[in-house]
């Protein structure tokens, strides 16, 4: 049982934390990595640390500060939580609010079981100082989330099949919104529950108060898209090629 309970802190710290650094490690190297579901993935880790909780309790809280140092310092479990709900911070109000539980469901259960004095305080520290920054930055992430309305309009591959672009709608209502092209190279692999892509560009912005205009879409070879008439490289943000 005390042997299960070791792995069990460890694949916790694990599955909370191998998002926020594929996402890390992807990004420095230009991709992005993405989910099939960041709700449903929020919602196992919280049922996964409901589970540990049980057992530590059932368990009598066995283990004393040298044999925690064996397995992984449970103190250090809000650490990864705080890094899982940063991630997940812009991604949809459902999203957000199952990474904000998850937190939660690790700072419990770091603040109960957690032995080794340092790793307690850091874990302490590290959330608490970032609550509230977060709990800005997921307001917004959700008022965002809510404020529009993304619809792809047209797909348009180029002549070679290694880009193509998204005509996007974002509708904002009342408001009205912007017109979107979105250039993806193909690249990347799929591992499992993700997928790393080369990261998308933004090519083009149009903004409109009540209906949204309509594009045409051509290429000139694989790096040039032609938006109305007008080129666009497709490795650059808003670069009109002269």
């Amino acid at each position: 049982m005390e042997k299960g309970i070791k792995i069990g802190g460890i694949a916790l710290f694990v599955l909370y934390g191998i998002y926020p650094l594929g996402a890390l490690i992807a990004r420095l190297c230009g991709y992005q990595l993405t989910m099939f579901s960041g709700t449903v993935w929020n919602l196992l880790l919280i049922a996964l640390t409901a589970a540990y909780f049980v057992l530590r309790l059932k368990t009598q809280d066995p283990f004393d500060e040298s044999e925690e140092e064996d397995g992984m310092p449970i103190g250090l479990l809000p650490v990864v939580g705080m890094a899982n709900w940063v991630s997940n911070a812009t991604k949809g109000t459902g999203v957000i609010a199952t990474a904000v539980i998850a937190f939660f469901c690790t700072f419990i259960l770091g603040m109960k079981f957690g032995k080794i004095k340092w790793a307690k305080t850091t874990g302490l520290l590290v959330s608490g100082a970032l609550l509230m920054p977060m709990a800005f930055l997921s307001i917004i992430g959700i008022a965002f989330s809510n404020g529009g309305n993304d619809t792809v309009v047209d797909t348009v591959f180029s002549p070679e099949k290694t880009c193509y672009v998204e005509v996007v709608d974002n509708n904002q209502g009342e408001q009205g919104g912007n017109m979107l092209v979105k250039a993806y190279q193909k690249g990347g692999f799929d591992a499992g529950v993700f997928t790393v892509s080369k990261r998308p560009v933004t090519v083009y912005v149009a903004q409109y108060e009540k209906t949204a205009p309509t594009v045409a879409i051509g290429w000139d070879g694989e790096d040039t898209v032609l938006i109305n008439e007008k080129a666009y490289c497709v490795t650059e943000i808003y670069t009109e090629v002269e």
